[in-house]
């Protein structure tokens, strides 16, 4: 009887927080085959220096990769780019580290009708992290206009893009995933908790203050985001134990 209370509890919440959800942009996932470029994330605070790697997917074949990387200048200032141990068989040409967007692009002469299908690292990006994370993390983006990527044909080719955060190191403290609206572990995980990411997802109530932000991002991965919500309710569904629950991240 309990666990049918849960999930009816989860599943009215969801009924309520529909309006809510239609706010929320949800990044594109790219299916296993589909060629992509990863910008991985990273974690640090204010006075560190954080590399983040740049690295490519299901490659079809490129001749010239044209690229832009954008941040938030107030966060982060970009120390350092490196070539090596690339994929892209070229000499990596960008402006100076001074230059905003940074702009990075490769020419691949491999000989005639050769493309470059290598995947792995593009390259490393080092970033001197000079102010506050106010949400816990700062986004880095890419990104790249039709026609920036061609082969060797001169044919344009599409890349999806996932791009990447630097996110504050895990607090030294005992709060625990999914324990945000209580400020602590001695009650349960609730609704709430779930209700409070999708607030946040909406820009209604930011989480800003770190350990939030670290108990509502679940898997640590991108961020805040609706996956996080949905280990919550698997959790209120007894779909989850709490043991497995704190495992995920």
């Amino acid at each position: 009887m309990k666990n049918r209370q849960k999930l009816l509890s989860s599943i009215l919440a969801i009924i309520m927080l529909i309006p809510m959800l239609c706010l929320i942009t949800l990044p594109v996932k790219a299916s296993d085959n589909e060629p992509i470029i990863i910008i991985g994330d990273a974690r640090g605070k204010k006075g560190d220096t954080v590399d983040v790697k740049i690295t490519v997917q299901n490659n079809p074949g490129v001749s010239t990769v044209f690229f832009s990387i954008t941040y938030d200048r107030d966060i982060l200032k970009l120390v350092n780019v490196s070539n090596a141990n690339s994929v892209f068989t070229d000499a990596m040409h960008s402006g100076t580290l001074e230059w905003y967007p940074f702009n990075m692009s490769w020419m691949m002469l491999l000989g005639p009708g050769v493309n470059c299908t290598n995947n792995g690292l593009i390259t490393t990006l080092s970033f001197e992290i000079i102010g506050e994370m106010p949400l816990g993390y700062t986004d880095i983006n890419l990104d790249y206009k039709e026609g920036d990527i061609i082969n060797i044909e001169r044919e344009k080719v599409r890349f999806d893009v996932q791009n990447g955060k630097i996110k504050l190191p895990d607090p030294d403290n005992t709060r625990r995933k999914g324990f945000i609206t209580n400020n602590g572990n001695n009650a349960d995980i609730s609704i709430q908790d779930a209700i409070a990411i999708f607030r946040h997802l909406a820009d209604k109530v930011i989480l800003t203050n770190e350990e939030d932000a670290y108990a509502a991002d679940i898997d640590g991965v991108g961020g805040i985001t609706i996956q996080d919500a949905i280990y919550i309710f698997r959790y209120l569904a007894d779909k989850l134990t709490m043991e497995e629950l704190q495992a995920i991240h």
